[in-house]
């Protein structure tokens, strides 16, 4: 039997019929209950992805109350709408699953999805040798950077860039008596894909 509520009463009754000609015979109604189940949370998606948080969306799940969004065994929120911006740890991984819940009963997880969070705001940014044509930089080391991204400008609009895997860098190629602006943030990988902080 299709297309019922889901997480909702059920009372279902059955008969046996006999034709006899032009007259049908049925017997008595045998009568079951049954409670279907919650329905299944889909379509789960991460954005507006920081060092600090994310926004964790899906699709509603039939004969949900709320909902728990999950990383592994740890609860990350409880929510009863179909999003959540969830607090995060930087340069760290995850894997979100949502639960459907209806009073003390849960239903199934959604299918995980899983993300490294991007590595933190790069800190003591500063300037050494300055010369006509360069400046060296310097800054603190990032937690799970695997290297950093150097962006510099003349009238803070068109940036150039450039990268290094320490946290030290010499740009070079500048004009000579020209006011620049620099700034730099830590790389990690989400998904085998770069990422900034």
């Amino acid at each position: 039997v299709s297309g019922l509520s889901a997480f909702a009463d059920q009372q279902i009754r059955i008969r046996a019929y006999q034709k006899s000609g032009s007259k049908t015979f049925y017997n008595n109604w045998v009568t079951v209950k049954a409670k279907t189940n919650m329905g299944k949370v889909s379509g789960v998606t991460v954005s507006d992805l920081t060092a600090s948080s994310a926004k964790i969306s899906w699709k509603a799940a039939g004969g949900a109350a709320g909902y728990r969004v999950m990383n592994g065994s740890a609860k990350l929120a409880d929510v009863k709408a179909t999003s959540a911006t969830v607090s995060l740890k930087a340069a760290s991984s995850y894997k979100i699953t949502v639960v459907p819940y209806n009073g003390s009963v849960t239903g199934t997880a959604s299918s995980a999805v899983s993300f490294t969070s991007p590595c933190a705001k790069v800190t003591g940014l500063k300037t050494g040798t300055v010369t006509d044509s360069a400046v060296a930089l310097s800054w603190s080391a990032v937690s799970g950077a695997k290297s950093y991204q150097i962006q510099y400008s003349k009238d803070g609009k068109s940036w150039l860039s450039a990268t290094s895997s320490a946290v030290s860098a010499t740009i070079r190629n500048l004009d000579a008596n020209t006011a620049y602006t620099f700034k730099v943030s830590a790389v990690n990988q989400n998904g085998g894909k770069n990422q900034n902080g």
